[in-house]
């Protein structure tokens, strides 16, 4: 791949943005057409693949992983097209293939935590792993796994997973009957939010730790973090109909419980 592989994998994070995929398709496409390295141009490819999944467009983003595919013989490229095959496949109602794609990729990466961006890569097939098993206990253990590694290493791309982690954690957790282990987890995904300094991904997990309160029966805290929140959201001129249906259940006295919303 080109000598800067940590710049051109930040670039791919900066045009990547999940909530406009179209956008984020075309700025991807763009950059593959920019570049006549065969490795980085495959690695772009495998970023608009996933851009057109999120959008629906399976025909189009497979074609782009075999695209990707004949590009390059990089690990890099064979990791990150098997993570999106194993992503279409999943979005398809496949989770048993889509988790073979995933722990195919997780061997792909081999020992290589620090060798950027391939700790991050390592870290999404662990989370992917985690989020296609049924067994709550068994996402505990796998999303502890790649938390751990997250923790450890000195890659910004994997550490850049710590906050999500802790949030598919806290879920897991609740799902298997541990609310009070979630909390924890749920109150330092919004600590490493807030110090990242991203407003909305602040208030999402800021929701969390409000919904974790109320399942362990501080109702009274829960009430206070969801109220805060939403003269937030009014202020920022957003409808969150969660921060309303936890209000609704705390107003009614449904606490515990295991609503989410």
């Amino acid at each position: 791949m080109s000598a800067d592989r940590a710049a051109w994998a930040a670039e791919l994070l900066a045009m990547f943005d999940p909530d406009a995929p179209e956008i984020s398709r075309d700025r991807l496409l763009a950059l593959a057409a920019s570049t006549s390295d065969p490795a980085a141009r495959a690695v772009a490819l495998t970023g608009a693949a996933r851009a057109a999944g999120l959008a629906g467009d399976e025909e189009h983003a497979a074609a782009w992983l075999d695209e990707g595919s004949e590009q390059s013989a990089d690990v890099e490229v064979g990791v990150r097209v098997v993570l999106e095959r194993g992503r279409l496949l999943r979005t398809a109602g496949d989770p048993t293939a889509a988790r073979e794609c995933f722990e195919r990729a997780l061997t792909l990466c081999g020992d290589t935590l620090d060798v950027t961006p391939l700790g991050g890569l390592i870290i999404d097939a662990l989370h992917m792993i985690a989020v296609t098993v049924e067994e709550p206990e068994r996402q505990v253990d796998l999303t502890r796994r790649a938390l751990d590694l997250a923790a450890a290493s000195a890659d910004p791309f994997a550490r850049r997973w710590r906050p999500s982690l802790l949030n598919n954690l806290g879920c897991a957790l609740v799902d298997a009957g541990r609310p009070g282990e979630a909390l924890p987890a749920f109150t330092e995904a919004l600590r490493l939010r807030e110090a990242a300094g991203d407003r909305r991904a602040t208030q999402v997990a800021r929701w969390m730790v409000g919904w974790g309160l109320r399942l362990v029966g501080r109702t009274e805290e829960a009430r206070a973090v969801q109220e805060r929140l939403l003269e937030e959201l009014h202020a920022d001129g957003i409808d969150d109909v969660h921060v309303l249906r936890e209000l609704a259940l705390l107003a009614a006295g449904d606490s515990p419980g295991w609503h989410s919303g």
